[in-house]
């Protein structure tokens, strides 16, 4: 009996010591972090076996001698397809990927809605398996931040973990996409612009590396578009890499550009029916003319990286008019432009998907050209499939303003660092040439464009994530401006701040009573009922409109020095703000983005 007590005994400390563990575990994000890698990599698996087999059926079902005309309906079928099921089933626009997610963060207090978790991925599937040229890794990432969001929720974690499990859950999102665990870790930091210490760093590791694995077990080894590296890095060739930056800094610019323009024009059609037949019958158009266009087009990058760039424009009916070297050259040229256009008309008319492939495809096209033209013009033997990769991580860096993660994605991808420099100076390069015109990325350029971009300029924009209503201030005395010193005398024996406001019979705010400006009379009795208050009050020097925003608010505080600011709602009084307040909130919302 006593040796079942003890047994029970130990029994209960085991239990107790592995709650306690458990709890630590909760607790510094650990056992949360690998449910999102396992979570997140399942729905990479799902989202890359969803497009790869009804992309399969859509062929199979096409396959006629009529085939390219068909080609140019499928991008129609596929966004009205994508529009019914984001209208009427989700009953929501799904922004672009990254984008969304950012402005989660810097207008819903990291809040993202539970079907993205899935949303995106259907919608992404269904365009681009009929021909949308857009890329999987916006869905993705947003289906990853989707699951951090409400993974915190869940767990019941603060805002400042809800911040760490979204980027957890866009590193896992790439890493599992890519089998790039490096690569996804940098990007989403490259992204959100947060700072992680150490001891934060080991969550999203794990859950990058979890999400890699389940993705892996399911998918197996190979990469995206793996292509082994077998020519060394020739020192010679450092120019042509130079070269190669400014002309793929310069093919950003005109992606950010380009791709912003013809999404605002489409999406100016008004009536939907019109904006996509526009915009799909556009996106047809150009898929008849070049078939490399279709959809995410990582076959076609690894068709060029093993050498078969003729094959790109096998089922192209131009192609015989261009069947020489020069018109192969011009070809190439044409479809980097024509990349983009692309990717805006899908996007532009409703179709879902991201701008990552589209940005490696365009990269990989201008980086062949340029070597090939290298090649023709110096009479050198560049490598071309080594500037191939080298200009996917040039354009990557420009559009999407990554340069580290553009780095580290083509050198995993590879099979090892034999063109660790050679991408050091290309992405480099390209990112400052694209930043000397472009300051913001394809994914932050509208959000700063409106002011709602949070992440990438914590001091400016902190605090639009401040409830300004939660700032007012209600506690002081209002007094009515026929009243006399004898009221104001009762009101500060009730109230312990320094200024009273005085208002009309309407309510509105005509004055302040500041009590310094009154001490010298307050203990002459006899005036008490002769002083009017209007006779004391001063006009406000700076009045704070409830509808401003924030940032004006806090210009306004700068400006002046004054502690205590009235508010009012067109004209009547509400309350005041005081710069204590602001600079209270300012460092309680600072403090959620940096993580020690």
């Amino acid at each position: 009996m006593f040796k079942n007590i003890k047994q029970h005994k130990f029994d209960w400390i085991q239990f107790k010591w592995l709650r306690i563990g458990y709890k630590a575990l909760i607790n510094q994000a650990i056992i949360p972090a690998i449910i999102i890698g396992v979570i997140t990599g399942l729905a990479a698996v799902l989202l890359k076996n969803g497009v790869y087999n009804l992309t399969a059926w859509v062929h199979n079902i096409t396959q006629t001698e009529h085939l390219s005309i068909l080609y140019f309906f499928l991008p129609i079928i596929g966004i009205v397809l994508t529009v019914i099921f984001t209208d009427k089933i989700i009953k929501e626009k799904l922004d672009h990927g990254v984008t969304r997610v950012l402005k989660a963060i810097s207008k819903n207090k990291g809040d993202i809605r539970p079907h993205n978790i899935y949303s995106n991925i259907v919608a992404c599937v269904i365009t681009a398996s009929f021909g949308g040229s857009i890329g999987m890794e916006g869905p993705i990432v947003t289906t990853g931040a989707a699951i951090g969001s409400n993974t915190a929720k869940f767990f019941d974690y603060s805002y400042k973990y809800k911040l760490l499990f979204i980027c957890a859950g866009m590193s896992s999102a790439i890493a599992a996409i890519f089998k790039a665990p490096i690569a996804g870790l940098i990007f989403s930091i490259e992204v959100l612009a947060i700072d992680l210490s150490a001891g934060f760093l080991i969550p999203v590791i794990l859950s990058c590396v979890t999400g890699t694995i389940v993705a892996t077990f399911f998918l197996g080894q190979k990469a995206e578009f793996y292509f082994a590296v077998f020519t060394n890095y020739n020192y010679s060739n450092t120019l042509f890499f130079i070269l190669l930056g400014i002309f793929v800094g310069l093919l950003s610019v005109y992606f950010l550009r380009t791709y912003s323009f013809i999404e605002k024009t489409i999406a100016k059609i008004k009536k939907k029916t019109f904006r996509i037949l526009i915009g799909g019958g556009l996106l047809g158009l150009l898929i008849y003319l070049f078939p490399p266009l279709y959809g995410e087009g990582y076959n076609n990058m690894e068709m060029i990286l093993s050498g078969n760039i003729e094959q790109l424009f096998s089922n192209s009916i131009i192609y015989p008019y261009f069947n020489t070297e020069i018109g192969f050259l011009i070809l190439l040229i044409i479809l980097f432009f024509m990349k983009v256009i692309a990717t805006a008309l899908t996007t532009g008319a409703g179709g879902v998907g991201g701008v990552f492939a589209p940005a490696l495809f365009t990269g990989a096209v201008g980086g062949t050209a340029f070597a090939i033209l290298m090649n023709i013009l110096f009479n050198t033997s560049l490598n071309v499939s080594n500037f191939t990769l080298v200009g996917m991580a040039g354009v990557m860096a420009g559009v999407i303003q990554t340069p580290l993660a553009a780095i580290f994605l083509i050198a995993e991808l590879t099979g090892g660092y034999n063109l660790f420099i050679p991408l050091i100076i290309t992405a480099t390069i390209s990112y400052a040439t694209t930043r000397l015109v472009e300051p913001y990325s394809i994914y932050t350029k509208s959000l700063a464009e409106s002011g709602e971009l949070l992440t990438h300029d914590k001091e400016k924009n902190v605090f639009t994530l401040v409830d300004k209503n939660d700032l007012i201030e209600t506690e002081f005395v209002p007094l009515n401006i026929n009243q006399k010193l004898s009221d104001l005398i009762e009101a500060i024996k009730i109230c312990d701040r320094n200024v009273f406001p005085v208002l009309d019979d309407e309510n509105n705010l005509v004055g302040l009573i500041y009590f310094k400006d009154i001490k010298n009379i307050i203990f002459d009795k006899q005036t008490y009922d002769k002083i009017s208050l209007s006779e004391l009050m001063k006009e406000p020097e700076i009045i704070i409109d409830i509808n401003e925003s924030l940032d004006s608010i806090v210009e306004k505080v700068r400006m002046q020095n004054i502690w205590n600011i009235p508010v009012v709602d067109h004209g009547k009084y509400v309350g005041f703000i005081s710069k204590s307040s602001l600079l209270s909130a300012y460092q309680e919302v600072f403090d959620t983005f940096t993580f020690e």
